[in-house]
């Protein structure tokens, strides 16, 4: 009985990336379109709107806490599962002709990679804002926690974002499947 063999480093497929030693971080940041992304962003104007309008969102205590800080922990969890769960669902369900489409011949910026930087960006706000909100309950400043609540608000419209891509994604599964009907 003839045991199967590992595959050598040489037969596995490598992901392709335009630029040779990127981490993950520089690959999310470059597909996602970087700081300019970020600038033209509608969601982030109105998360910075919101901050400087609504003051007493991150200078308001209950006792010798933020009540942001809570109110962050409490929901912001839950969207970082939905933000993974999100990447995890796309990636298994993208197989044949949808996959082929969304690839774009393997193009570095395609659609499947700027989803995923999308859902990536998304994680990043997330998490940033639950690490803000753990370190204002230990150093209470009202720089941090403004900077805490724009990521909040920041994280949650993001859900927006993300929704919308869902949904573009949605029609191109949509097209492709109707293509492929006899």
């Amino acid at each position: 009985m003839k045991l199967a063999q590992q595959p050598s480093h040489s037969s596995v497929t490598k992901p392709s990336a335009s630029v040779p030693g990127e981490n993950a971080f520089q690959g999310y940041w470059r597909v996602f379109g970087g700081t300019w992304q970020i600038l033209r962003s509608t969601y982030f104007w109105i998360s910075g709107i919101l901050t400087l309008t609504l003051p007493k969102v991150w200078q308001t205590k209950d006792g010798s806490e933020r009540v942001w800080t809570g109110i962050t922990l409490d929901v912001t969890p839950s969207l970082l599962g939905f933000a993974l769960g999100g990447m995890a669902i796309m990636l298994a369900f993208s197989s044949g002709k949808f996959l082929e489409a969304i690839r774009q011949k393997g193009k570095d910026n395609s659609y499947l990679r700027k989803i995923m930087a999308s859902f990536f960006h998304f994680c990043v706000v997330l998490t940033a804002s639950i690490l803000t909100a753990y370190i204002s309950r230990f150093y209470d400043n009202d720089y941090l926690s403004a900077v805490g609540v724009f990521l909040s608000y920041y994280g949650i419209l993001l859900v927006l974002a993300t929704a919308s891509r869902i949904w573009h994604t949605a029609r191109i599964f949509n097209a492709v499947s109707d293509a492929e009907k006899p």
